[in-house]
């Protein structure tokens, strides 16, 4: 046996993989001193990680802070992932170029700002990590030791094989007309090649980047003469619309937008008060540009962005005279990572008559929502926020591709479209 293929069956057999049994395949957290994790490509902070396999589209830029304020060894790995976002069965010598792991070593201290900070950056790829195979993989941040994961992020390498055309369709269900956004879309492989569509191919589709409420491993509908594959059914990749997203703008401490009712500096930083927010449901469709529950780090009161912006504790407040019972309440965007996090649970204030939750955010201008959750788990944005058919949504579809034999799941074509357009 050649010693390479020998060295890959000798890893596989004594469980490589078990070194990352304690982390979860998704958009995690595992410490609450590392805050505004943002993990997208370069230059475009609203745009989800995905990058093309050979460099097209670009690099992707990861920035976090360490609350803690010293300087930590931080290092980092990629992790092939199956459609399912489970290990794939590969040894990193088959999907990582270079090395396997790699150290954060771009840092720089906060200054001029109430509470300290480190934050910390990476571009992917780079002279030390490098990907050869598409696919689905997680980028994995540690300490020192690996057993001590700091997050976890999902993102997508992918080829572009195949064209995808997406359309928006009024809902199947009639009594969704109003409330969802329904979407059909056609893939087209002039030049590639497949045995069998229904057993190779599948989609995912994300809704505003969101793993939370994706619709997965859709199998094609039919294959069409004009090598098309028709992925058109009724009733199936649906969403609910949602609302544009509320939205604060906390980039200036010095001169207060609109959404601000009071700021207060105290010896352990700013605290900042935010005007009564009111439920939406059932209130008419109301149209403007919104970022999609994504957020940016902006400090207009001075130069630097990410080194001046100031961590405040920001009080958000949603009236409601009335008190569900049996009912949690939750803010929720990409500030929560899309989740139900304990520190953005909110609780409910007689004197106020309102939920409030006092989150600790860095400067920027943040989109939001709230959602109510049951006792079983199980969140409803439509209660408070409402949904409406209008509302711009961003979509992405991501066509996967498993031939038989193969030990991997390729990504052979992404396609972000507006729900409007």
């Amino acid at each position: 046996m050649h010693f390479r293929t020998f060295l890959l069956v000798f890893l596989y057999l004594i469980g490589v993989g078990d070194t990352f049994g304690q982390i979860k395949y998704t958009n995690h957290d595992y410490t609450s001193h590392i805050k505004s994790v943002r993990f997208h490509l370069t230059n475009l902070p609203l745009y989800y990680p995905i990058v093309g396999l050979g460099g097209e589209p670009g690099s992707l830029s990861l920035m976090f802070d360490d609350l803690e304020g010293d300087v930590k060894t931080y290092r980092y790995t990629v992790i092939h992932c199956d459609v399912n976002w489970e290990p794939s069965n590969l040894s990193y010598f088959e999907y990582l170029d270079r090395f396997e792991e790699g150290d954060i070593n771009n840092f720089e201290l906060s200054y001029q700002t109430e509470r300290e900070y480190t934050h910390y950056w990476l571009y992917l790829p780079n002279r030390d990590i490098s990907w050869t195979l598409s696919g689905n993989y997680i980028l994995y941040v540690y300490d020192e030791d690996r057993d001590h994961p700091i997050f976890t992020r999902r993102f997508i390498v992918a080829e572009q094989a195949v064209d995808i055309i997406p359309r928006m369709t009024i809902p199947a269900d009639v009594y969704k007309n109003k409330t969802h956004q329904e979407i059909d879309f056609d893939v087209k492989h002039e030049g590639f090649e497949y045995r069998s569509a229904k057993n190779e191919i599948s989609a995912t589709i994300l809704q505003n980047g969101r793993w939370d409420n994706a619709v997965v491993n859709i199998p094609p509908f039919m294959e069409r003469g004009d090598r098309t594959i028709d992925f058109n059914y009724q009733n199936k990749i649906v969403f609910e619309a949602g609302r544009e997203w509320r939205q604060i703008d906390l980039r200036s401490l010095r001169f207060p937008s609109a959404d601000v009712s009071a700021i207060q500096r105290h010896d352990d930083g700013y605290y900042v008060t935010l005007l009564k927010d009111l439920k939406r449901y059932g209130n008419p469709y109301s149209g403007y540009n919104d970022l999609n529950g994504g957020y940016i780090v902006e400090n207009r009161d001075f130069n630097d962005d990410e080194l001046t912006a100031e961590y405040c504790k920001v009080l958000f407040q949603l009236y409601s005279p009335t008190i569900y019972e049996d009912k949690e309440i939750y803010l929720f965007g990409a500030m929560t990572n899309f989740q139900l996090k304990p520190e953005f649970k909110m609780a409910y204030n007689d004197q106020l008559k309102s939920y409030v939750a006092a989150p600790v955010i860095k400067q920027g201008f943040y989109s939001y929502e709230y959602v109510m959750v049951d006792k079983e788990g199980v969140p409803d944005f439509d209660s408070l926020e409402g949904n409406t058919f209008e509302t711009e949504n961003d979509y992405t579809i991501i066509v996967y591709f498993h031939p038989f034999g193969a030990r991997y799941d390729r990504v052979i074509g992404v396609k972000t479209f507006e729900s409007n357009r």
